[in-house]
């Protein structure tokens, strides 16, 4: 390049302008890396509460039918209060996300997709419908219910309330799409930034390297950053899931991997098991030993259930000290087996851990059949009233 050549660019290119470049380029970078993270966040806070919103609709919903049913098979007319409590609560989750609200589990932003708010409207008609028939059933009493009506209703608004979820997940869908599109475009744009404010340096003056070396160096700290702000939101994810004591999944967790092994066992024919087991003599252990020991009792069932079932099976503290497994890969025919070598880990446990207290379980199993239409509620209730009758069968041994 000739002499002229380079006193034109010291022209075209004076520190000022220079300086002006860098400012527009570094202000380009970080509304970019700010719309990165404000549209990834926006998809987490908007969507994911709705999802969730609608899969409570549909287990409040489905609450109050199990808690109605039983209202009228048994007649225990003071349980009619937990209907209304559960219809309410749906109500609730279907109104949030419509207008808004918030509680203990997060903040819901009111859906603007008209077709969406219709969705939603009508779900609110079958909840209303759905409870106008309970209250119907509750006055007509047992012998003069419309229990082919009420089944129907039910079955229109678990369905509607489906339909709404479903094409809430394909908007989050198309929304992570057109993210990632997005990203990648933005990418090209800071790679295309980046390498004209090179060629801009290296004519201007190649002394100006050092300068470009430090935007590099400042564009993968903030690569990095964003890296480590996808591993923090990984970790906080998976804290809504997990149990801090146990590190096994909680409540919620458990739900979201058992109704996908549900669907999944369905679709392959397939049966499977399900393993609730609580600790005896849990109160004896926390009254008499303190808290702490009763925290340790828990970790140490927990370590031994992680030692008793594979990696892939989902292992679950749902409450207390009740806990619940549904193996994977396993079917119905092998549930002996596999309490038998849970029932034998602890015995193993006992014997090689000095302990001031035993760790021993009531274990009850159902079998969950091929073409089933029992519930993760269902199959969890049943589950337990065997686990307690296991409980009654060795307490009565015990005082033989």
């Amino acid at each position: 390049m000739g002499i002229d050549s380079t006193r034109v660019l010291g022209r075209v290119f004076s520190p000022w302008r220079m300086s002006s470049l860098i400012a527009v380029v570094g202000i380009i970078i970080t509304a970019i890396v700010c719309y990165g993270f404000y549209t990834g966040s926006r998809m987490n806070v908007r969507h994911a509460p709705l999802i969730d919103a609608a899969m409570e609709v549909k287990l409040e919903a489905t609450n109050a039918y199990l808690k109605f049913d039983q209202v009228m098979r048994d007649g225990q007319d003071e349980h009619m209060k937990e209907v209304i409590k559960h219809m309410m609560q749906a109500e609730w989750y279907a109104e949030a996300m419509l207008n808004g609200g918030a509680n203990l589990e997060g903040t819901f932003i009111p859906l603007d997709d008209e077709a969406m708010r219709r969705d939603i409207t009508q779900v609110q008609e079958k909840l209303l419908q759905f409870r106008q028939i309970i209250m119907e059933q509750f006055t007509e009493g047992a012998g003069k219910a419309d229990s082919a009506r009420y089944n129907h209703i039910f079955t229109d608004l678990v369905f509607q309330a489906d339909q709404v979820e479903t094409r809430l997940q394909q908007i989050m869908k198309n929304d992570l799409h057109n993210f990632r599109d997005n990203q990648i475009m933005l990418i090209i744009v800071i790679v295309i930034l980046f390498v004209f404010a090179d060629v801009v340096f290296i004519q201007y003056n190649r002394s100006q390297a050092s300068s470009y070396l430090m935007l590099f160096k400042t564009r993968k700290a903030l690569e990095e950053e964003m890296i480590e702000r996808k591993r923090v939101e990984a970790e906080l994810k998976e804290l809504t899931v997990k149990d801090d004591l146990t590190g096994l999944y909680n409540r919620r967790g458990f739900f979201m991997l058992g109704e996908h092994t549900l669907s999944m066992k369905s679709r392959e024919r397939d049966g499977l098991f399900m393993l609730y087991t609580d600790l005896d003599d849990f109160k004896w252990i926390n009254d008499t030993l303190g808290h702490q020991a009763g925290d340790n009792a828990l970790k140490d069932f927990a370590s031994v259930l992680r030692d008793t079932y594979r990696e892939s099976d989902v292992i679950a503290r749902l409450v207390g000290d009740e806990f619940v497994v549904l193996p994977v890969g396993a079917d119905g025919d092998s549930a002996t087996l596999v309490s038998e070598r849970l029932i034998a880990n602890l015995e193993k446990f006992n014997t090689e851990n000095n302990r001031p207290y035993n760790i021993i379980s009531s274990v009850g199993i159902i079998k969950y059949e091929v073409g089933s239409k029992e519930t993760l509620d269902e199959l969890i209730s049943n589950a337990d009233k065997m686990m307690y009758e296991h409980k009654r069968a060795r307490k009565q041994a015990r005082l033989k």
